[in-house]
């Protein structure tokens, strides 16, 4: 159970690592093509 637990926080500590912050400015600015393709993934993901 510890290697899982390890493992996983290796996972996250890379995710944290390669992640940058949002600006909510910047994030209410996006590109109204980018929102609708949000809102698909966001509809399909139970069957992702």
């Amino acid at each position: 159970m510890r290697v899982l637990a390890s493992d996983l926080a290796c996972v996250q500590d890379d995710y944290i690592a390669r992640s940058r912050l949002l600006d909510g400015k910047r994030w209410a600015k996006r590109a109204w093509w980018q929102r609708i393709v949000e809102r698909l993934f966001y509809f399909f993901s139970p069957l992702l």
